[in-house]
């Protein structure tokens, strides 16, 4: 026998009356949440954009040559927006400043900044090659060797083996450092640039 409308809305106010409450509190809190995650990607979005700026700014001072602006921009850039990939990029730049002055202890900790942060394998694997000459220079080839051993990009692997040669070089593990080179002569790219400068540093085997 079909209910009455009378029955049915009885029907409805008591599911009303016994679950009205979860299903408003659902929606609020769906409405919350929606408008919590466009700010918040807002908010990222004017992060991003001020750390873009922030960037521009440093390879501008970089062209003019006003090196303790730079250094200030970056720090500035590092320290502020330190989860953005400029962040990164900027401690390659200072990371160049400070090998410039000889100060490798400083060159170390931003490319080992990239190293972490950085987004972008290609940035973090150019962060190890430089990471490694600078502690290299620094006499720690061992260090350099270690850090090496992880590859983030192979497109990279020629700069790998010819830091990994120049290490073993350093350390007197002169068959280490000719297999390093050779493997860096088989996998570069583009010989025209880089063959000769290998070649020089096979001669001696």
């Amino acid at each position: 026998m079909p209910m009455s409308d009378k029955e049915q809305m009885q029907i409805v106010k008591g599911w009303w009356k016994e679950y009205g409450y979860y299903l408003l509190f659902t929606i609020l809190f769906v409405i919350v949440a929606n408008f919590g995650w466009h700010r918040y990607q807002q908010y990222q979005n004017v992060r991003l954009e001020q750390a873009s700026n922030m960037y521009m700014n440093m390879l501008n001072l970089m062209d003019q040559k006003k090196n303790d602006e730079l250094k200030l921009y970056g720090e500035k850039l590092i320290k502020d927006h330190k989860g953005s990939p400029y962040a990164s990029l900027a401690a390659l730049i200072l990371a160049k400043e400070a090998v410039k002055v000889n100060d490798l202890k400083l060159a170390d900790e931003r490319l080992r900044f990239a190293i972490k942060k950085a987004p972008d394998k290609k940035v973090r694997q150019l962060a190890r090659i430089r990471d490694a000459r600078v502690l290299i220079a620094m006499k720690k080839s061992q260090e350099a060797i270690k850090l090496l051993g992880s590859i983030d990009d192979n497109g990279y692997l020629a700069e790998i083996n010819e830091v990994l040669g120049d290490a073993f070089l350093d350390l007197g593990r002169l068959s280490e450092a000719e297999q390093a080179y050779r493997k860096a002569e088989t996998a570069d790219a583009n010989k025209k640039l880089r063959l000769p400068l290998l070649k020089m540093k096979m001669q001696r085997f």
